[in-house]
């Protein structure tokens, strides 16, 4: 019996550094072929093979039949008989045995132990082998990487702390720390043990010592690598300083685009390093979100059928084989994600959405109602399939151009860390995680058209950047429809706004809000032709209508193209209670369009004047006046004007002294300003987006904008400015960006459809709650008012009869300079008739090295107008408050205005 040292050196120690040894240096061999490997030189060898076997063989087969040859393997097998009966032969034939038998004995005894080392080693080596190619970095690295792990297992209880992956993060910084290593050309490593020599020339003893340097800073550097239980991975890398100018130098040079090839693994540093002088060295540094529970909720996207059309080879696709180990890949990946913490992630998160809690109502001003009778409203499809099943169509696809679309943006030069992909109408939304680069393209326009060639599409995708995050935006060419009821059965149970509405859904299946209020008091809408502008509208107003009731709201309509609101009459077969007056058709009947226009403004008049009175500045303090005197309240009034710019547009044909009487882009803009704090909104909506369709001065006051697919790329900036959104690449019905929540927040989605027969039944259904619908004010009274306008008191105050008119009375044909010469008397003459002022034909009309000289001209006269009303305004509300008793302030005159 041997020794237990030598049993143990004898079974494990020998055997398993053979096996180690042969492993390294079959590796190692494999490698030198695989670099210096040629598919044409392997061919040419595998055919000259092919012929040295097949020859022989032939001419072996043509022997063996022949006769000679069967009469000569006669005679051999007689001679071998011959043999085998000598005594000779039975001595050899024993002694055989014998040796057969020491050998067996050596074999039978040696052989599983060899075995063993065998298979426990190369099963090891070849997943270690695996993990080195997958990480780029060479088998010992790797297993250095893994060693360390395995010895520190226990710190798998940090989980217990609240970290996410803390055996995943420290295969990182392994990983990150090789990587670094691998990044030096392998003669700085030879230079650093001392295995080659630099000298070359009278620069060789600092070229050498440069190299050293530089290998040895790598040695020292740090990489920690931390996931934290609030949803994110934070890296960094550093390398410390050295104590030369040209050592530094030449570390820099070796570190510059190295963030890119360590980046990934929701770790994203900059391509270069940053240097930290309070560090005193070289700094990678890299915060991700990372949710561990998320990957969890992602099962379902690891199937996918393999023989799928999109799977064909024909398509574009992987193919079946690919696909299939694509999946197992994805199996595996989703096993070694179930972790304690993500799984109690995982859990917060279900708990999260199916026992979620509205809070809205805690701070809100109004509650949510449900007015409507949903259940008229049929479940939308899409190629005879439901919302669900074109989901999972859309995000199948939608997946399997992950790897495409990356590759894509890596040729256009930029390396970003994918995120997710979210499907939503037809459209994917690929997301990455940039890191912090000053060489980040700021216009996107080339980027879309490069990226478009790259990957074949039919149409440019979106590329938007945002704090960090790069959306793709690209058509799936699977429709997801969307539901009208669900998205209502979804909303917040409280407002702020009596005008709360939903636009539509984002690809999370979230409603996008639509509130008009103090924030934004109105909004713009645009949508090419076939975009489903009035679509859009309409799913928006009776997503208003199913939270409030015509006490709090009424909806006056004029349309430029059409009469697309008529059904929403009292006049037809379905009227609506909300609607607040005849709806307007520009179309048809321009005068009753224009006194619409004309009656909003003087209604927005008419209530500033209360407000005054009541000494109130918004319409709900109003409303409590009322509610106290026993009266009915005032409800707000959202005015929809659709295809606005047919209207405006119609002013050209004016007169210039009909201008002051019936122009619409003034009372616009009057409207716009003033109406805010009265409870008067507008949703202004057009095809066109064009700089001569949309007023400035009218765009200039409505900050807020909502817009679908326009014709051309000048459109974009004017439908959703400071956004950079290239909304005339959206071609899609439904698809539309909304800036409600800011151009720093635009929220992507898709809006629901909804049938004539539906808005209809819709439109029963309110009249079954509320009653009739009854106007408020008729089409003769909106008329009476128009022809009566000059008889309406100004909103400083002044009677019709205290107003002096200029003889002769100016036009827009007047010169600037005499309407500028008119003295203060005048003024609030001038302040009702600005239009004069602003569609002054001396600047229509200047000669371009004039035309700078006239817009100072107006914009002079419209700043002296301003001033004077905001004196009148002061002294206005002083005598007020004088009237009241309370504490008087001192006006000023023009001159110390800003001190007001």
């Amino acid at each position: 019996m041997l020794s237990s040292p030598l049993y143990f050196i004898l079974h494990f120690v020998f055997p398993y550094g053979i096996m180690l040894g042969s492993l390294f240096l079959l590796i190692g061999y494999l490698e030198k072929k695989y670099i210096g490997a040629n598919e044409d030189r392997v061919l040419k060898k595998l055919i000259t093979i092919a012929i040295i076997i097949g020859v022989p063989a032939i001419f072996i087969e043509w022997i063996v039949g022949q006769p000679w040859w069967i009469t000569f393997s006669d005679h051999v097998h007689n001679l071998v008989e011959f043999a085998k009966a000598q005594p000779l032969f039975g001595i050899l034939i024993t002694r055989t045995q014998v040796f057969n038998g020491y050998v067996k004995n050596i074999f039978v005894t040696w052989f599983p132990v060899y075995w063993d080392a065998f298979v426990v080693i190369y099963f090891i080596g070849i997943l270690i082998e695996f993990l080195a190619l997958k990480w780029r970095i060479s088998f010992s690295r790797t297993f250095n990487v893994l060693v360390p792990i395995f010895f520190t297992f226990p710190r798998i209880f940090e989980y217990c702390v609240g970290k996410q992956t803390p055996i995943e993060d420290k295969i990182l910084e392994g990983k990150i720390k090789g990587k670094l290593k691998e990044n030096l050309n392998d003669s700085y490593e030879d230079a650093a043990a001392g295995e080659a020599s630099y000298r070359e020339g009278a620069g060789g003893s600092s070229a050498e010592t440069t190299k050293v340097a530089v290998a040895v800073a790598t040695r020292r550097s740090s990489v920690t690598v931390r996931t934290t239980a609030d949803g994110k991975r934070v890296a960094r890398l550093f390398v410390k300083q050295s104590r030369e100018t040209e050592t530094d130098r030449a570390i820099e040079n070796t570190l510059k685009g190295f963030g890119s090839r360590i980046s990934g693994n929701s770790i994203y540093f900059p391509n270069d390093p940053t240097f930290s002088p309070k560090d005193g060295g070289y700094i990678f540094d890299s915060s991700i979100p990372y949710d561990a529970g998320k990957r969890l909720g992602e099962f379902k996207k690891v199937f996918s059928d393999p023989f799928s059309l999109d799977n064909k080879t024909s398509q574009g696709g992987k193919g079946a084989i690919k696909a299939y180990f694509h999946i197992i890949l994805s199996l595996l990946k989703y096993v070694f994600s179930i972790t304690p913490y993500s799984i109690y992630k995982r859990f917060i998160i279900n708990a999260d959405k199916k026992f979620k809690i509205d809070t809205s109502t805690s701070n809100a001003k109004f509650i949510v109602q449900q007015n409507l009778d949903l259940s008229v409203i049929p479940e939308p499809k899409a190629d005879g399939n439901t919302i669900e099943v074109q989901r999972q169509k859309a995000l199948q696809r939608a997946n399997n151009r992950i790897s495409d679309v990356t590759t894509a943006l890596s040729s256009v030069k930029i390396s970003g860390q994918f995120k997710d992909v979210q499907v939503g109408g037809s459209t994917a939304i690929y997301t990455y995680t940039l890191p912090p680069d000053p060489n980040l393209p700021s216009d996107f326009k080339k980027v879309q058209e490069q990226f478009s060639n790259l990957l074949r599409l039919n149409s440019k995708p979106i590329i938007t950047l945002d704090a960090g995050l790069l959306k793709v935006s690209i058509d799936n060419n699977i429709s997801i429809p969307v539901s009208f009821t669900d998205m209502i059965k979804r909303r917040k149970t409280g407002v702020s706004n009596i005008i709360s509405g939903i636009a539509g859904i984002d690809p999370m299946g979230e409603p996008i809000y639509f509130e008009l209020g103090d924030k934004n008091p109105h909004v713009m809408v645009f949508g090419k032709t076939g975009t489903g502008k009035t679509v859009l509208i309409m799913s928006i107003l009776y997503s208003i209508m199913s939270a409030t009731d015509p006490k709090h709201l009424r909806v006056l309509y004029v349309d430029g193209k059409g009469n697309s609101f008529e059904f929403m009459s009292k006049d037809s077969a379905h009227p609506n209670p909300f609607t607040y007056a005849p709806p307007g058709d520009a179309s048809g009947d321009i005068e009753y369009a224009r006194a619409v226009i004309r009656y909003v403004e003087m209604e927005t008049r008419r209530r500033i004047d209360l407000f005054k009175k009541a000494e109130v500045s918004k319409l709900a303090d109003y409303n409590k006046v009322l509610e106290s005197q026993g009266k009915d309240i005032l409800p707000e009034i959202l005015f929809v004007v659709d295809e606005f710019s047919a209207i405006t547009q119609q002013d050209k044909d004016l007169k210039a002294s009909e201008i002051n009487k019936f122009g619409t882009i003034d009372r616009f803009e009057y409207i716009a300003k003033m109406s805010r704090s009265v409870g008067i909104r507008m949703l202004m909506a057009n095809q066109s987006a064009r700089k001569e369709l949309v007023p400035g001065k009218v765009s200039a006051n409505i900050t807020a904008r909502v817009s679908l697919g326009v014709s051309e790329p000048i459109e974009s900036e004017i439908a959703l400015p400071e956004t950079g959104i290239a909304v005339h690449l959206v071609s899609r019905p439904g698809e539309f960006y909304s800036t409600l929540k800011g151009p720093l927040n635009a929220e992507h989605g898709y809006c629901p459809y909804l049938p004539d027969e539906v808005m209809q039944a819709l439109n029963d259904s309110l009249v079954k709650k509320f009653g009739p619908c009854e106007y408020e004010v008729t089409r003769e009274e909106i008329l009476e008012s128009e022809e009566t306008q000059d008889e309406m008191v100004s909103d400083l105050g002044i009677s019709p009869e205290n107003i002096l008119v200029p003889e002769p009375e100016p036009t827009a044909e007047t010169p600037l300079d005499i309407i500028d010469s008119l003295g203060e008397q005048y003024y609030p003459w001038l302040d009702m008739h600005r239009n004069i002022i602003t569609n002054n034909t001396e600047a229509n009309v200047a000669l371009k090295y004039k035309l700078d000289e006239a817009n100072a001209k107006i914009q002079k006269l419209i700043n002296k107008l301003d001033v004077w009303r905001q004196v009148q305004l002061n002294a206005q509300n002083a005598n007020t408050h004088k009237a009241t008793g309370e504490l008087v302030k001192s006006t000023t005159n023009g001159r110390d205005l800003d001190k007001i």
